[in-house]
């Protein structure tokens, strides 16, 4: 299911980075962003860091009305991780 949010609306999006043994740990390079569908960025911004391996972003979304793929992305023992998520943009209802 593919989260919905109101334009103007400043929403908290969420990750948690996990190694091989499942334990919280920090990345390197943490790194969060989101683009529309021909992938050009609408966001891009280091995440801010709420315990070991777990960050967050708050976007106040004044993009367009759409669809958007957010992204968290950073590295765990030389490796690339990422979470990819679909949300979209409603128009605001007044």
């Amino acid at each position: 299911m593919v989260s919905a949010y109101e334009r103007y609306q400043t929403v908290r999006f969420k990750a948690s980075y996990y190694n091989f043994a499942e334990t919280l740990t920090d990345p390197t390079s943490a790194y969060f962003r989101i683009w529309n569908g021909t992938e050009t960025s609408v966001v891009k911004a280091g995440p801010t860091k709420s315990a070991t391996g777990k960050y967050y972003y708050d976007c106040h979304m004044s993009c367009a009305v759409g669809q958007y793929v957010g992204e968290f992305t950073g590295t765990l023992d030389s490796k690339p991780a990422r979470e990819r998520f679909r949300f979209r943009v409603l128009s605001t209802q007044i």
